[in-house]
């Protein structure tokens, strides 16, 4: 048979070798040149020792050398250690280290560095330089280096040091350099304190000097190159323009400058001159430093020229040759001068052209038209009214026509002023119109009516003002623009024609009374136009001929008076067109901004420089000024909406801002504007913004009172009754009935009446209104009930008060009782009220209640402030207003009307956008802010609402902002639909397309107070991994977590195919493991949890021993790969044996076993007391995997003193005490930890008694006395009583025991009775009664008696046993070990399922795991014979010897020697401060208290050459910290983390009172009054403290997992009441092992989350980004790209808690129901999420598109069987039961794959060859190739390589990865 093992070349090269570095297996390095691959995983140390392998004894290396070669160390250094073949450069040479050594740790001279070495140096390569850049002081320069030094090369010719200062330089050592190349160096600007040499070439100024001494230049700028003028010499002159940069403005300029250091033959801009420095020099300062500095001769005129300066100026200083413009000459500079007036100062000046300035209209200050003051120079024209001037002097503010002096006038001219108007400005010139004739004006004047009006004025003789230009006709009476000329006849000759005023805007002509007039004939009740074409006027807008302009002032003009102009609805029609508006826009509320068609009428913001904004019109005003549009308008918010206003089929645009940073979630904010959001008002509280309608009820008081020491207010409210009259009606088909009272009621919607019974007489149609019929009668809906008020009019109100069940017949008012209809305050504690200033008149008794004092005063707490309710009555309101310092009584004198107000708000209805388009960019469609609003419903809703906004936020709710939305459609925004900070929307049938992201939910809203719960990883019980099961019975369960806190524990085993099974937890493990939990690695590497590298395989074994084993056949392991695992023998022969693997012998599979509780050869059992198997044969199943060790509990072992004369001791665990009584004495001794002792003086109960034995254990202290029948107990220590026995006896021993504890039998020496009694309940105490019962036993020489797993077994000094399993009642016989000579039983005990005798005059201890076959144990070491005592106390067993002997055992047969005790005589187990102890004497008053404890037993499970998890079948006891657990496996390569947790109240194995039968598996459960501490890994999250139930989707916070927020799918179980309720809910994300939160963690629900809900959604290539990227419509155009990639996961985006639920399609057709549920058209895939989705009731899945086996299957289970017995079609095997299956079809479940052949593909494997079964003629068929190699010759550099990687490898198996 063929054996093929595929092996993979597996090196990962890891640079050169460090200490302090882990390293595994085929790891490869390189040291000292030399290249080595790792042969074991260990942590490097020091090399040469890692090398050899010194850690082990034997060594074993952990590096073999793959490969030798040289490393270059480049440059030697000093005090270095050098390997040989080390390589390094020295100066021009190259050596190689012949002899490792340190080098030299000096390198300062000729006789040191490596020279001083050179005997360990070879020389390798040597140049004949070596190149050192720049010469440097105080260097060690060798023969052939060099340098470059002032231009020069040189080469060294004798080693030496270098000078140690730059000014010495290399000439200090001239004569040993040598010159190779010389040349001049160029060494840029010349600069100060700067070292030059000869021949160094500077730039200074314009001129180029060369150095001729060497010298340091001078140490400021102020000196200058000219400080050593006679040092250089000029090369080249030239010159440099000089120039000078403004910080300010970046301008560069040419300028001279003061204060500037100059340079010969700088030249610089000086006026209209190019100037020329003659020499160096610092420039003067002030005013005339220039002309300073040319007299002194250090400048000359480079190049002449002129300069135009512009406009003079005042400040200006000129120079000769500036030209200057001044009015409308120009003149020439003469001189150096400032503030020369140039037509004032001719000496100064040359007019060199004169021209003509024409200054637009002349600026008349303090007029209408005046901005400023103007100064006028000569030469400057102006305009005044038609005619032109020119000035002929300066002036200032000079009138023309009024100043011929200064003016010239050129031209007459005339200036048209339309009609004459009065108030007006006219000057010379001017002509108007009036009533058909032309007037000139003669003169300035401003016009008035009654004395300047032209057709008055040329009447008066002297014509001040106008003449006459053309005279009209007398019957033209046209006076003003508009006017009309009206006749009462058809004589158009007539005098008496009628003037017809224009009418206002918006009417029309009619004819009344044969005449026409102007009228409005369009209006319609609170409906208002606004068109392009209207005006800004309050007297317009009411009909479509007269329209307001913009809508901004449309809905002002509604604020300004709501309840008359809007009163309960109002729309403002607008025209189609183009608006630009000035933003914000606020809506009043129940209005409704109505455009024309959606795409004709075009709301934006007005842009500042482009559109014009007129003003509003009024009378005062009839030519406003156009608005200012603030630059910011397009950044502005454009519509504020209010309570049930709205905006429909209009386009709003032209918003725009930009796109801000990231916040931590990757979504950013636009800084633009938002077309539609809530109206901010003038603050939070101002309710008449809220979405909600506030009612203001007004209340009068008649009474109350006042305690001024309290602060308590109570005010009498009394109540009203209201009479129904004429105009009182009822609409049966709606139920509403309308009051009317015929007075003023100052009753308000949302207050409450109530109807007195029968008060109100209808008739009705349905008998022709024969018969009266009165209301309400006692089957109205009203009667006796209150009814709300839902609408009002001042004299009446409306009230629903039910349909009528008779029919829909006219109902008739007829009459109504006085005082029918009632009223009652309604105010609710809780609510507040205000109370207007100084309403409530009080008096006091201060000053005798002479005085009023109103109230509240200004100074009062609650002045113009609300107050809390907190009491009220029928009539009556109670509110704490402050205490008063005036603590008289108060007496309420009297209130205003309508003192006490309070505001009642009610759900309003939210504003409604329809039909609507935005279009913007970086700007926001519609945006809900709730924190703008401190009640009401925050909340807008929108239909056919579409928002293309590149960049932008479609839809944004924040801070609880609430909205639902229909057919809302965004295009290329940044973000579709975003809720955060609370915001809440729900949208149907939308749509998010193209932008970067889809629908957004952040965060939650920060306000809400989360609710604090805790994690509780408790409520689980304790959990049983699986059974060990031997023969079908059985033998110990593998625990999961063994619990804790339990007292007591039942188990329920079901899914078991045995029956018998009775097992009962009777003891409980202190300071035991609880679990063991793996952990993270410390860098979180979560797939190396559980570390790697481990193996595990079953097989059946081929034959056995007591200490060896032989493995199956099919072995292939080594002995390095298998020596130190655990063995373990899981069924068959030798079941529940195990050990780990001494030494292996791969030949004959043979492997020597070596036990782990005390290292010698041969097994242990995972059953105390059970013995191993002689011989195993191939039934026996075994399993090899890494060995868990734990580490012993702590031993200690302390001397008491103890009251002489006792010869036994007890203890009692239903007291908690250890105890004895002093033969002969009524004294008993109590103690609860052994050291500390009470007597108990039992004389008065007891009396003084030889007692001599006591109880081991049981819930009584319990004690008999020899050859006495009273036997002495107590319940709790302190006191005693008695039960008599029948007879007294020498007794040997006395026990409480049995399945309940409540048996007690005692036994004596020469007597074959057992006493038996069973324990009852006196009152509140336990007692032992006087009733007893003595059956035979076996023998007579009782030494103890003992209870466990249902028995009851009394020992006999010889070793005949006496067993009861039915409690004592009857007796069979028994054996035990038979004697060696004069040895004798002394001693018998129980516990962990084994039973202990122990003997006199022994070497031995005996043991039984069943009471019935008994086995002797050698003690350890070569101990003589001894009288031995045994006791036990959780899990483990002491024995002590007279002698001093102490030994130790957690099994029964394995004993440890421990220190020499007090020679004992006798012991007992009991519990010393929550740990196992024992307490032992001996015959004087000496004791020893020891504490003691077992150790733990467990494996791991293995999957995937990880561990899984750890289980445990003994978790030990008496461990004070954890213990410490080793997990060995040889080709471990990862380290697992794990925690090893220890608690009391543990669970240990139960006692098996019947192991059962019949057994392969079973499921075990377990409950009791512990639980079990388990971190919760998954989708299940149990949590306690909870007020209420959250529900799904709430947020879910962690403490110390700020950056995760979990969610709670659902709520799965409750129990308990507020605030204690404990909840288990489904959680998403799954927790891991790292998120998993320790028990007690505090967490927090929030229930407030940002949410967007999505029903019927479209997304559309989200994430291609904004309009330009997007490339639209190009996307879909072939061979056109966009600029971003669809990005599916930006569809939706949750963050910091938000939420999005949604059901969705994308643009390829993809279905989605959020993450549950997922539907791929392209590809016909469905995916279910386990996460999230509820498969609870599911009883199959058929999969109806698939063919199983053309059967077309029901698949209604998964299996984990891996026997496949069921054969059936509807079952599914899991991944392990097939991967089972397969290994079990194979060489008995060997790891490996043995076959004659195997092929795969066209490979085929068989024999020692490789071949291809496609045949020799197919042209791809492999040639046959067998693995056997010869080769002769070298190795290629293939081979090579082959043969470096493959010589260091150690054949490992899949285990090794």
């Amino acid at each position: 048979m063929a054996e093929f093992k595929l092996s993979k070349i597996r090196f990962n090269w890891k640079g050169s070798w460090s200490s302090g570095t882990d390293f595994i297996v085929d790891d490869m390095i390189e040291y000292n040149g030399f290249t080595y691959v790792a042969l074991r995983t260990h942590t490097s140390a020091e090399f040469y020792n890692d090398l050899v392998g010194t850690d082990v004894t034997p060594a074993r290396p952990k590096w073999k050398k793959q490969s030798e070669g040289k490393s270059w160390k480049n440059i030697w250094t000093v005090s270095t250690y050098y390997s040989i073949g080390n390589l390094v450069k020295y100066g021009a040479s190259v050596y190689e280290c012949t002899e490792a050594h340190t080098s030299s740790a000096t390198f300062s001279s000729a006789t040191d560095g490596l020279i001083a070495d050179i005997n360990k140096w070879t020389l390798v390569a040597v140049s004949s330089a070596d190149w050192k850049y720049n010469w440097t002081v105080s260097t060690l320069y060798r023969i052939n280096d060099l340098v470059r030094y002032n231009g020069k090369v040189y080469k060294c010719t004798a080693q030496h040091v270098s000078a140690s200062t730059v000014l010495a330089g290399l000439e200090n050592d001239q004569n040993k350099w040598t010159i190779l190349s010389d040349s001049d160096t160029w060494r840029a600007t010349w600069s100060i304190g700067t070292r030059y040499k000869t021949n160094d070439i500077v730039k200074y100024g314009g001129i180029v000097y060369k150095c001729v001494i060497g010298h340091t230049s001078a140490d400021n700028t102020a000196l200058g190159l000219e400080e050593d003028q006679s040092k250089w010499e000029i090369q080249s002159e030239g010159i440099e323009y000089v120039t000078k940069t403004n910080q300010q403005t970046g301008e560069i300029s040419g300028e001279w400058q003061a204060g500037y250091r100059y340079k010969k033959n700088d030249i610089v801009k000086r006026g209209g001159n190019i100037v020329k420095a003659t020499s160096g020099h610092t420039s003067s300062t002030g005013g005339d430093g220039f002309k300073t500095d040319q007299a002194a001769g250090k400048w000359t005129v480079y190049l002449p020229g002129s300069e135009y300066e512009n406009v003079w100026a005042t400040d200006v200083y000129y120079q000769p040759g500036d030209l200057v413009l001044y009015g409308g000459y120009i003149y020439k500079s003469l001189s150096y001068n400032v503030g020369y007036n140039p037509s004032q100062w001719p000496t100064d000046w040359n007019v060199t052209f004169e021209g003509y300035n024409f200054r637009n209209d002349w600026n008349n200050q303090g007029s209408e038209d005046s901005s400023a003051i103007l100064d006028y120079k000569t030469g400057d024209f102006v305009r005044l009214q038609g005619s032109l001037y020119i000035a002929i002097q300066d002036s200032t503010n000079l009138q023309p026509d009024q100043w011929p002096t200064y003016w010239e006038k050129v031209i007459d001219g005339r200036n048209h002023r339309d009609f004459w108007e009065d108030n007006q400005e006219y000057y010379a010139g001017d002509i108007v119109s009036w009533q058909g004739s032309a007037y000139v004006c003669l003169k300035y004047h401003r016009s008035t009516e009654s004395d300047s009006r032209p057709d008055l004025d040329v009447e008066q003789p002297d014509q001040n003002y106008w003449k006459y230009m053309i005279i009209g006709t007398r019957t033209n009476k046209l006076a003003r623009k508009g006017d009309l000329k009206t006749f009462e006849d058809q004589d158009s000759t007539a005098v008496d024609t009628q003037r017809l005023a224009i009418g206002t805007t918006g009417q029309a002509l009619r004819v009344t009374n044969g005449l026409p007039s102007w009228d409005t004939i369009d209006f319609q009740r609170k409906v208002y136009y606004v068109s392009q074409d209207g005006i800004d006027d309050a007297s317009q807008g009411g009909t479509i001929n007269a329209p307001f302009k913009t809508i901004r002032f449309a809905c002002s003009y509604l604020l300004q008076d709501e309840p008359n102009r809007v009163g309960i609805g109002a729309t403002i029609q607008v025209a189609a067109g183009d608006y630009p508006e000035i933003l914000p826009i606020s809506i009043p509320a129940l209005t409704v901004v109505q455009g024309s068609e959606l795409r004709s009428t075009q709301i934006r913001p007005a842009v500042a420089g482009q559109d014009v904004v007129a003003g509003e019109r009024t009378v005062a005003n009839p030519n406003p000024a156009n608005l200012t549009i603030p630059t910011n308008n397009v950044n502005s918010n454009m519509f504020y909406v209010r309570n049930s206003c709205g905006i429909r089929n209009c386009t709003l645009k032209g918003l725009t801002g930009t796109l801000g940073t990231a916040n931590a979630y990757g979504t950013k904010r636009p800084s633009g504007g938002a077309f539609v959001s809530l109206d901010p008002g003038t603050g939070t509280s101002d309710t008449s913004v809220w979405i909600a309608t506030a009612n203001k009820m007004q209340y009068t008081p008649t009474g109350g009172s006042y305690n001024p020491a309290t602060g308590v207010m109570s005010l009498t409210i009394p109540t009203a009754e209201y009479t129904p009259t004429t105009g009182t009606t009822y609409d049966p088909a709606t139920g509403l009935m309308k009051i009317e009272f015929g007075t003023v009621h100052g009753l308000a919607v949302g207050e409450e009446i109530s109807f007195d019974n029968d008060s109100i007489t209808f008739t009705c149609a349905k008998d022709n209104f024969d018969s009266n019929h009165t209301y309400p009668r006692v089957t109205d809906p009203a009667y006796g009930e209150k009814r709300k008020i839902i609408a009002i009019t001042p004299t009446s109100i409306t009230v629903n008060v039910g349909i009528n069940p008779d029919g829909v017949y006219e109902h008739r008012f007829v009459s109504a009782d006085n005082g029918a209809v009632n009223w009652a305050h309604n105010i609710k504690v809780g609510q507040a009220v205000s109370i207007d200033a100084g309403s409530l008149v009080w008096t006091c008794a201060m000053d005798s209640h002479q005085t009023d004092h109103p109230y509240p005063r200004t100074t009062d707490p609650y002045y113009n402030k609300k107050i809390l309710i907190t009491g009220v009555g029928a009539t009556s309101i109670t509110m704490n207003v402050g205490i008063s310092s005036n603590t008289s009584a108060h007496l309420f004198k009297s209130a205003s009307a309508g003192a006490v107000n309070m505001e009642r708000i009610q759900s309003g209805k939210s504003p409604y956008i329809q039909g609507v388009t935005t279009i913007g960019d970086n700007c926001v469609g519609m945006k809900i802010d709730g924190s703008l609003h401190d009640g009401g419903n925050r909340s807008i809703v929108a239909n056919d609402f579409t928002q293309v906004l590149s960049d932008g936020i479609g839809y944004w709710a924040t801070n609880l902002g609430r909205s639902e939305l229909v057919s809302v459609f965004t295009y290329y925004a940044h973000i579709g639909y975003l809720a955060e900070n609370g915001g809440i929307m729900r949208a149907t049938n939308g749509n998010n397309s193209y932008g970067d992201f889809g629908s957004v939910a952040e965060g939650y809203d920060t306000t809400e107070t989360p609710q604090t719960v805790t994690v509780d990883n408790r409520t689980g019980e304790a959990a049983v991994e699986d059974l060990i099961v031997g023969n079908t019975n059985i033998l110990a369960l593998a625990y999961n977590n063994n619990g804790q806190s339990y007292t007591s524990a039942t188990a329920s085993v079901t899914q078991a195919n045995g029956t018998g099974l009775d097992m009962r937890w009777q003891e409980i493990r202190n300071g035991a493991i609880d679990r063991i939990t793996l952990d993270l690695p410390p860098n979180d590497a979560s797939t190396n949890i559980g570390g790697r590298g481990y193996k595990f395989a079953a097989n059946n074994a081929q034959a056995g021993d007591t200490d060896q084993i032989t493995l199956a056949a099919s072995e292939t392991r080594t002995a390095a790969q298998m020596n130190g695992l655990r063995i373990y023998i899981k069924g068959g022969v030798g079941s529940g044996q195990y050990g780990y693997i001494w030494n292996y012998d791969p030949a004959t599979k043979v492997a020597m076993v070596y036990r782990e509780s005390d290292n010698q050869p041969g097994w242990d059992n995972i059953v105390p007391g059970k013995v191993s198997a002689t011989v195993l044969n191939a039934t026996t199943e075994y399993e090899y995997e890494p060995r868990v060790s734990f580490s012993d509990p702590p031993y200690a072992q302390t001397n008491n003193s103890l009251a002489a004369g006792a010869t036994d001791i007890g203890y009692s665990s239903g007291t908690g005490h250890f105890y004895y009584a002093v033969t002969g004495t009524s004294d008993w001794w109590v103690s609860t930890d052994g050291s500390l002792w009470t007597q108990r003086d039992t004389s008065s109960s007891l009396g003084n008694k030889q007692w001599t034995h006591f109880s081991k254990g049981g819930m009584l202290i319990v004690g008999v006395a020899n050859n006495d029948a009273v036997m002495g107990f107590s319940n709790d220590g302190i006191v005693w009583d008695t039960s008599t026995l029948p007879n007294g006896h020498p007794w040997t021993g006395v026990q409480l025991g049995g399945s309940d504890g409540k048996t007690i039998m005692a036994v004596a020496d020469g007597t074959a009775k057992i006493y038996r009694s069973r324990l009852t309940t006196d009152g509140t105490s336990t007692i032992v009664p006087s009733t007893w019962t003595n059956p035979d036993a076996n023998t007579t020489d009782h030494v103890g008696i003992a209870y466990g797993a249902g028995k009851w077994i009394a020992m006999g000094k010889t070793g005949t046993t006496s067993v009861s399993t039915d409690d004592g009642l009857t007796w069979s016989a028994g054996a035990a070990v038979t004697l060696d000579g004069t040895e004798e039983y002394s001693d018998i005990v129980f516990g962990n399922n084994c039973w202990v005798a122990s003997l006199d005059n022994a070497d031995r201890i005996i043991y039984s795991a069943d009471g019935s076959t008994w086995y002797d144990s050698g003690l350890v070491g070569d101990s003589g014979r001894e009288d031995w005592k045994v006791a036990y106390a959780q899990g483990v067993f002491v024995a002590t010897s007279s002698t001093g002997t102490t030994l130790t055992s957690d099994n029964g047969y394995i004993w440890k020697i421990r220190e020499a005790s007090g020679n004992l005589t006798t012991i007992t187990g009991g519990v010393k401060n929550g740990m196992p102890a024992f307490v032992g004497r001996n015959s004087g008053t000496t004791g020893n208290i020891i504490t003691a404890g077992a150790r733990a037993i467990g494996r791991v499970k293995i999957t995937n050459g990880k561990i899984e998890k750890f289980k445990l079948y003994d978790p030990g006891s008496g461990y004070s910290v954890a213990p410490t657990v080793t997990v060995y496996d040889p080709e471990e390569y990862g380290e697992p983390y794990y925690t090893v947790s220890i608690k009391n109240g543990v669970l240990p194995q139960p006692i098996f009172y019947n192991r059962g039968s019949g057994y392969q598996s079973a499921l075990v459960a377990l409950t009791g009054d512990g639980f079990a501490e388990e971190l919760q890994i998954g989708n299940t999250m149990k949590i306690s403290n909870v007020s209420s139930i959250p529900g799904p989707g709430a947020n879910f916070r962690i403490s110390g997992q700020d950056d995760v927020i979990y969610r709670v799918v659902k709520v799965t179980a409750s129990s308990g009441t507020a605030p204690n309720i404990k909840l288990t809910f489904q959680i998403s994300p799954l927790l891991t092992r790292s998120t998993a939160p320790a028990h007690g963690t505090s967490a927090t629900i929030r229930e407030r989350y940002s949410q967007c809900r999505l029903t019927g959604h479209d997304f559309l290539d989200i994430g291609t980004g904004n309009f330009e990227n997007t490339n639209y419509p190009g996307l879909y155009v072939f061979g056109q790209t966009n600029a971003n990639e669809t990005t599916q996961a930006n569809e939706v985006v949750e963050a910091n808690g938000g939420r999005v639920f949604y059901t969705s399609t994308d643009q390829d057709g993809n279905y989605r129901v959020g993450e549950l549920f997922k539907v791929s058209q392209a590809q016909g895939g469905v995916t279910l999420s386990a996460d999230f989705f509820d498969l609870t009731g599911l009883s199959e899945l058929r999969l109806g598109g698939i063919s199983l086996g053309g059967s077309q299957a029901t698949i209604n289970e998964f299996s984990t069987d891996n026997t496949f017995v069921a054969s059936s079609n509807s079952i599914v095997p899991t991944q392990r039961a097939l991967k089972s299956y397969i290994e079990n079809r194979f060489s008995g479940g060997g790891a490996n794959l043995f076959t004659n052949e195997l092929t795969t593909g066209q490979i085929k494997l068989q024999g020692r060859t490789i071949s291809n079964t496609a045949g020799s003629n197919n042209p791809d068929a492999m040639t046959t190739v067998s693995p056997t190699f010869i080769v002769n010759g070298p190795l290629g550099g293939g081979l090579a390589a082959l043969n470096m990687f493959f010589s260091a490898r150690t054949e490992r198996d899949e285990f090794n990865g």
